[in-house]
C-alpha cells in the first residue's frame, strides 16, 4: 500500500510530532510511506507586521503554495490512502478540499480535539473549555486560547466553523482515535461512531537488558517520584506540588523530581526554594531521562486537561515503573488501578497525596505494579498487532463506498471487532436503581416512594431507601413495604446515605430521589428511551416542576447543559430529581464527597463533567421538587460551603461570578427557559390515595406573581 502522510509541524516539537514519526516508522515495515510536511516556522519567518498577519490569516483559507505542493505529491506518489494529521496553519482549507476531491480515501488522525477546539486542547484561562464540543468557540475566543490572542483565536474559530459548514469534516472517509475516550468524545460532538476507528499508538519494548525487566536489584538511596512533561497549568503542576507539600509534612523520606520546561518554570523554581526534597533538573532527554525513569519509584501524571492517551505512561512501563495518574481522558485506559498503578480524581490534592505516599511506603507493591505495566505494554501495544488493525481499517475505507460507510447500523460495520462502536444494543429489560436518603420525613417519603412504585414500562426498578435511624414510625412503615427495599442505620449524613445506596445498586441506570421529590408519570419510560437512543450519553438532565407543600405548581426549571465554570463560580443549575446516569459512572468510583453537607451534588456533577462523562438534556418535566422552605439548597450552610469550594478551586471573585452568571442567563434565554408555561402534573399528596391532578401557569421564577389553579375534581 502506498500512503501519503500530511502534517504541519509545530513551532516546538511535541508529542504529536513524535507520534507522527512513530506511525511512519511502523507503517514502513509493510508499506511505502511518503511525506507532505509543512512547517509553522515558515509563517513565523514572515514577521508580525499587520500586512504579514493578514496574509497569514488568509493562507489558512487557501494557501496556493501548499495546495500546489500537495497536488504534486499526489501526482508523483499516486497514493492509495491519504493519512492526515494536523495541517494548520500552513496547510489551509484548500488542501483539505484538494484531498477530498482527489477521490482517494482520507483517514484523519485524532491526536487532540482540533475540529472542536481552536487550540486543540479544550483549554484556556487555566481551565477546561468544553463548549467547543458543541461548536461554540466563544469561550476560547474570550480566553485568547490560540497564540495568546483573541483576534487570532477568533479567526481560527471562524475557519473551523467554516469547515463544518462546508461539510469538510463530514467528507472524511474515517477518523483514527488513539483512545476509546477520544472516540467517545468525537461521537458526542457529532462524528458518526461508525466512522471512527480505535487504534491506540504502538510501542515496541526494548529488550530487558536495555531497559529493565524488573525492580532495581540494589537498595535505593531515596525513593523518588518523577514528573516528565511541559510545565503548564494543564499538566497539573500546582496540584502536584501542593500534594507534595503534604507528603513532606507526613513522611521523612522521598524526593519529587520535576523534569521539563515551560511557562511555569519560574514558579516551579520558586516553589523548590520552599521545599526540602524537590529537584528540578529542567528539560531532560536521552540518557538522562532514561536514567531517571530507571531509578524512580513511580512516575506521576497529574494532568488536569483531558489527556488523549498519555505516551509517557508507556515510557514508564518500558522501565517497569508504575504510574500515578489523574482520572483524566485516556489515562484511565492505560493506568489500571490496583494493577499497574494508582488513579485519583484530577485536582484532588488529598487523593494525590495518598497515592504518592502509597508508592513511597510500599516498594514491593510499586515494583509489582511496574512489572505488570511492562507486561501490559508487551501484550497490548506491539507493532505487529497495530499493523494488522491499521490494515483492516485502511481496507475498510478503501473498499467501502461512502454511502455504505455512512450507514448507522452496527451490523453494517465490517470492523466492529476492531473498534466496537459506542452504540451497544439496549436490553429491553433495562433496569433502574433509585436511591432515596431519608431522615424523619416520613410524610414526604411516602409520596416519593409511591411515585417510584407506580412507574410502568418495559424496565425493572429497584427502590433503595436508606434511612438514618428516624425511629419507630419509619420502621413501622418500612415493614409494610412490598416494593421499596428499606434499610435504617447510622450514617454520616444525606450524601453518605446516597453513597451507600449507590454501592448496593444493581441497575443499568442509577438516580437518587430525595424525600421532597417525586417522579411524574412515565418518567422512567422516557429516560429509558432517551438512553437507548443516545448511547454516547452517560448523564441525563431533565426539567422539573417546583411545587408548594400543598402540591400547587409554583415554578418550572428547564434544564440546559451545565458548565463546570458556572457550577464552580455560581451554583448547580440542574436538579438531582431529574438527573440519571449510567451505572458505569458509579463503578468507576465516582461517589459523592461526604465532606460537604449541602453542595456535594454540585461538586460531584462538576467533577463528572470535568472527567469527560458525556451529558445530555431531555427538556420534558420528569419530576417535581417540593419547596418546603427547609431544603438544603436554601440554607446558610449551602452558601458557606459554596464560598469554601470556590476558594479552593480559585473560582471566587465578583467579576468571575458576574461573567458566568451572565453567560448562563444568556444561554437560558436562548433556550426559552424564561417563558411562562401552562403545566399539568399528576402527583401524590398521600401514600394511598393515588395521584392528584394539579395545574398552574408558571415560569422560571419560583416566587412573585404565580397563578396556580386547582381543577374542581382531583
Amino acid at each position: 500500500m502506498r500512503i501519503l502522510q500530511v502534517f504541519n509541524r509545530y513551532l516546538e516539537k511535541g508529542g504529536e510530532e513524535m507520534s507522527v514519526e512513530r506511525v511512519a516508522v511502523t507503517l514502513r515495515q509493510q508499506h511505502v510511506v511518503f511525506h507532505c510536511y509543512f512547517d509553522s516556522e515558515d509563517l513565523a519567518k514572515r514577521g508580525k507586521s499587520p500586512l504579514a498577519l493578514i496574509r497569514q490569516a488568509l493562507t489558512m483559507l487557501y494557501n496556493p503554495s501548499s495546495v500546489r505542493r500537495f497536488k504534486r505529491q499526489l501526482e508523483t506518489c499516486r497514493p492509495d490512502l491519504i493519512l492526515m494529521h494536523n495541517v494548520f496553519p500552513v496547510g489551509s482549507i484548500g488542501m483539505y478540499r484538494a484531498a477530498l476531491d482527489s477521490g482517494i480515501p482520507v483517514l484523519h488522525y485524532i491526536h487532540n480535539f482540533r475540529p472542536f477546539s481552536v487550540n486543540g486542547y479544550l483549554w484556556g484561562h487555566n481551565r477546561m473549555i468544553l463548549e467547543g464540543l458543541r461548536k461554540n468557540f466563544w469561550p476560547e475566543i474570550v480566553a485568547g486560547s490560540w497564540q495568546d490572542s483573541r483576534v487570532r483565536t477568533a479567526w481560527y474559530a471562524a475557519v473551523i466553523l467554516l469547515m463544518h459548514r462546508m461539510g469538510v469534516y463530514r467528507r472524511i472517509s474515517g477518523w483514527v482515535a488513539i483512545s476509546q475516550f477520544m472516540k467517545d468524545t468525537f461521537v458526542a460532538a457529532g462524528i458518526p461512531a461508525e466512522q471512527i476507528y480505535l487504534l491506540p499508538h504502538s510501542w515496541d519494548l526494548k529488550p530487558a537488558g536495555e531497559s529493565v525487566s524488573g525492580a532495581p536489584a540494589g537498595p535505593e538511596s531515596e525513593p523518588a517520584i518523577l514528573f516528565l512533561g511541559r510545565l503548564t497549568e494543564a499538566k497539573g503542576l500546582r496540584v502536584l506540588i501542593e500534594a507534595w507539600k503534604k507528603v513532606e509534612a507526613e513522611r521523612a523520606v522521598g524526593r519529587l523530581i520535576i523534569g521539563g520546561d515551560g511557562p511555569l518554570a519560574e514558579w516551579v523554581a520558586d516553589q523548590q526554594s520552599h521545599m526540602q526534597r524537590m529537584d528540578v533538573p529542567g528539560f531532560v532527554h536521552g540518557d538522562q531521562k532514561n536514567e531517571l525513569l530507571r531509578q524512580c519509584r513511580a512516575l506521576v501524571v497529574p494532568s488536569i486537561w483531558w489527556e488523549p492517551l498519555g505516551l509517557v505512561v508507556y515510557e514508564a512501563y518500558q522501565y517497569s515503573r508504575p504510574v500515578i495518574a489523574a482520572r483524566s481522558g485516556g489515562l484511565t485506559e492505560t493506568v489500571l488501578p490496583g494493577q499497574t498503578g494508582w488513579l485519583y480524581e484530577a485536582t484532588n490534592v488529598e487523593d494525590l497525596k495518598d497515592c504518592l505516599i502509597a508508592a513511597l511506603d510500599d516498594r514491593a507493591e510499586a515494583d509489582r505494579y511496574g512489572q505488570a505495566g511492562r507486561l501490559w505494554v508487551e501484550q497490548n501495544t506491539g507493532s505487529a498487532a497495530w499493523l494488522e488493525n491499521f490494515n483492516a481499517m485502511a481496507e475498510a475505507v478503501m473498499c467501502e463506498p461512502k454511502a455504505s460507510r455512512e450507514r448507522t447500523a452496527r451490523d453494517s460495520d465490517p470492523l466492529h471487532k476492531l473498534h466496537p462502536a459506542s452504540v451497544t444494543p439496549v436490553d429491553p429489560q433495562v433496569s433502574f436503581s433509585i436511591v432515596t436518603p431519608s431522615f424523619k420525613q416520613l410524610d414526604l417519603l411516602q409520596r416519593c416512594a409511591a411515585s417510584v412504585a407506580d412507574q410502568t414500562g418495559g424496565f425493572k426498578v429497584e427502590h433503595l431507601v436508606h434511612d438514618g435511624l428516624s425511629g419507630a414510625d419509619f420502621d413501622t412503615w418500612a415493614a409494610t413495604q412490598t416494593f421499596a427495599t428499606c434499610r435504617s442505620e447510622k450514617d454520616d449524613g444525606m450524601y453518605d446515605a446516597i453513597n451507600r445506596g449507590f454501592a448496593r445498586a444493581t441497575g443499568d441506570l442509577v438516580a437518587w430521589l430525595n424525600c421532597d421529590e417525586q417522579y411524574l408519570p412515565g418518567t422512567l419510560s422516557k429516560v429509558a428511551a432517551y438512553f437507548a437512543g443516545h448511547p454516547e450519553v452517560d448523564i441525563l438532565f431533565g426539567d422539573i416542576v417546583v411545587v408548594s407543600p400543598e402540591g400547587d405548581p409554583i415554578g418550572y426549571r428547564q434544564a440546559i447543559l451545565p458548565m463546570p465554570g458556572h457550577i464552580r463560580a455560581c451554583f448547580l443549575p440542574t436538579f438531582s430529581a431529574a438527573t440519571f446516569l449510567r451505572r458505569k459512572v458509579i463503578d468507576h468510583g465516582h461517589l459523592l464527597n461526604i465532606r460537604y453537607r449541602a453542595i456535594s451534588d454540585a461538586v460531584w456533577i462538576e467533577e463528572l463533567i470535568r472527567n469527560g462523562y458525556r451529558c445530555g438534556v431531555l427538556n420534558e418535566p420528569l419530576a417535581v421538587f417540593t419547596q418546603t422552605g427547609s431544603n438544603l439548597g436554601q440554607t446558610t450552610l449551602s452558601l458557606e460551603e459554596g464560598r469554601q469550594w470556590r476558594n479552593t478551586t480559585g473560582a471566587e471573585g465578583r467579576l468571575r461570578r458576574a461573567y458566568w452568571s451572565t453567560l448562563h442567563r444568556f444561554r437560558k434565554l436562548l433556550a426559552g427557559a424564561y417563558r411562562s408555561r401552562d403545566v399539568n402534573i399528576s402527583i401524590h399528596l398521600n401514600e394511598y390515595a393515588g395521584r392528584h391532578a394539579r395545574r398552574g401557569i408558571v415560569s422560571e421564577r419560583w416566587l412573585g406573581k404565580v397563578r396556580a389553579e386547582r381543577p374542581e375534581h382531583d
